[in-house]
């Protein structure tokens, strides 16, 4: 395991891979619920898409086995994981990149908090109308990786019904994007709605692009 932190470490540098005893107990305690074998892998945390893309290419060459994950809140929620060397956080990676007021659109990192995210957009008076599980700590890519809607469903529909974008890397390294920022978008493959509840069994997601709403006037329960 340490060979495997030490090559890691020449890709995202010294402070962002984190040996097992060195992990936080309560992520650590998530990460265990969530892996079949106890080898003991490290914690890696890109800090951008390339950085992330890097690193699945290396772990894809070396057949190291991965646990992609966000800030480790649901990670018991999918199947267990077999064998795994590498826990990849995008927890990192949480940069807003485009709010299009207008357009009613919203693109951002996987990595960026719900509640960051929506305390953003409240101030041009608008909402992303999911209501996630922890949305203190849930990130936007564990959201869409868990299908994470919550009860605003009703009204709004679910995460694979506002998500119009997705950028994600293979398990080659590869990245790769799907859909775009505009709510009318029909080209391609919809994996949006693949990728929506895949618990990161088909790539792990770097941005993603959702409709957003105006905030209500008024509401009650």
């Amino acid at each position: 395991m340490s060979a495997i932190a030490q090559k890691l470490k020449t890709i995202v540098g010294n402070s962002r891979v984190i040996a097992w005893d060195a992990i936080e107990a309560v992520r650590r305690e998530q990460i265990q619920q969530a892996i079949a074998t106890k080898n003991y892998p490290c914690l890696v945390y890109p800090q951008t898409q390339a950085e992330l893309a890097e690193v699945v290419s290396c772990a894809y060459q070396n057949q190291w086995k991965i646990l992609p994950c966000g800030n480790t809140t649901k990670l018991h929620w999918g199947g267990l994981a077999q064998e795994v060397q590498i826990v990849i956080s995008t927890e990192r990676i949480h940069q807003l990149i485009e709010h299009a007021v207008g357009d009613l659109t919203v693109t951002a990192e996987a990595g960026i908090r719900f509640a960051d995210l929506q305390t953003t957009l409240a101030t041009a008076g608008q909402f992303l109308a999911l209501d996630p599980t922890t949305p203190e700590s849930a990130t936007l890519g564990g959201i869409v990786a868990t299908a994470d809607t919550g009860s605003l469903r009703q009204r709004y529909g679910g995460v694979r019904d506002q998500l119009l974008g997705i950028s994600f890397v293979r398990a080659d390294g590869k990245i790769a994007k799907a859909g775009g920022r505009v709510v009318k978008n029909v080209a391609g493959y919809d994996l949006m709605k693949l990728f929506t509840g895949s618990y990161g069994t088909l790539g792990i997601i770097t941005s993603v692009t959702f409709r957003v709403y105006p905030i209500p006037e008024t509401s009650s329960t």
